[in-house]
């Protein structure tokens, strides 16, 4: 986590980002206020890097399961066409969001 940070210093990516944070303190204003008081994003988080494939797997269900978060993804990057990959329990709307954000990532990528 700290070289991807070095590395995002590194590229002026004019986006507000942190290091390691606790998921509550990432998207909390109030724990985020008492967990990491420096943290420029004051608990306002939009995107999560996990540590591991099976971290973000059950992140991911939890979300969706309890709190009824819709999840669109995972999608890869650095290919030369957008890759993604599909549940075995997937919707058919889940099918639609995949379909259009690969064609979004297609047009961008040109």
């Amino acid at each position: 986590m700290n070289e991807t940070v070095q590395i995002f210093n590194s590229l002026n990516s004019g986006f507000d980002f942190d290091g390691e944070l606790q998921f509550d303190a990432a998207i909390d204003q109030l724990i985020a206020q008492k967990k990491a008081p420096e943290s420029s994003l004051n608990g306002n988080a939009n995107v999560f890097i996990f540590p591991s494939l099976n971290a973000a797997n059950i992140s991911q269900k939890l979300a969706v399961e309890l709190a009824g978060y819709r999840a669109i993804g995972p999608m890869m990057q650095g290919f030369k066409n957008p890759l993604h990959s599909l549940a075995k329990s997937c919707s058919v709307d889940d099918v639609i969001n995949s379909v259009l954000l690969a064609s979004l990532l297609k047009i961008k990528t040109k």
